[in-house]
């Protein structure tokens, strides 16, 4: 007798927790559709108009991401319509829409050779998830691996303390190329 009224009582409980499933289900539905609404209008030139210039410009920006959560999650929103075809690149597009290859260049992923670590900023957490949020399959030992190597070719990205410029080409005949006399205009993305 004993059994048959658990059997009895937890069938009761199967059946409303199935009626409350989907009713759960679209409150979910509903509030994930009121915070995108918000958000869809955000991009990312209305949370970084430039690429920050600066590592105390880098700073402050880090110190603004810690102290206004709603700014951070603006921020992670932003980055990730970024994009990209690999956790790499979409990693380093990021790096390069928050700032320069100059700013960057003085970053090492833990700090070695008297750069800053990396690491301990906290836009290092908003680039994993947004990378994360791109590309659903990608582990943090990718995102580590991905983030080092950004960090190490960034000196000698354009703005970088590394880079240099290269010679202007030459016809066979050794005079310039017409084309060649126009300069370029040093973009910081």
């Amino acid at each position: 007798m004993a059994s048959a009224t658990i059997i009895d009582t937890m069938q009761q409980m199967k059946a409303t927790l199935e009626t409350l499933e989907p009713i759960v289900m679209e409150i979910r539905q509903s509030l994930r559709g009121k915070s995108d609404k918000k958000r869809t209008e955000l991009i990312l030139e209305d949370v970084i108009p430039e690429p920050l210039a600066t590592k105390h410009d880098l700073k402050k920006f880090d110190d603004r991401l810690h102290e206004n959560t709603a700014f951070a999650r603006d921020v992670l929103f932003a980055l990730s319509t970024v994009g990209g075809d690999s956790i790499g690149q979409s990693a380093r597009t990021m790096m390069k829409k928050v700032a320069c290859a100059g700013v960057w260049s003085q970053y090492s992923r833990v700090g070695k050779n008297g750069k800053d670590a990396f690491i301990n900023l906290n836009l290092n957490k908003i680039i994993y998830r947004a990378c994360k949020r791109i590309h659903v399959g990608a582990n943090e030992k990718d995102y580590i691996h991905v983030i080092g190597e950004a960090l190490r070719h960034f000196p000698s990205q354009k703005g970088g303390c590394r880079w240099k410029e290269v010679a202007k080409k030459r016809k066979r005949n050794n005079t310039l190329s017409s084309d060649d006399d126009q300069d370029e205009e040093v973009m910081c993305f």
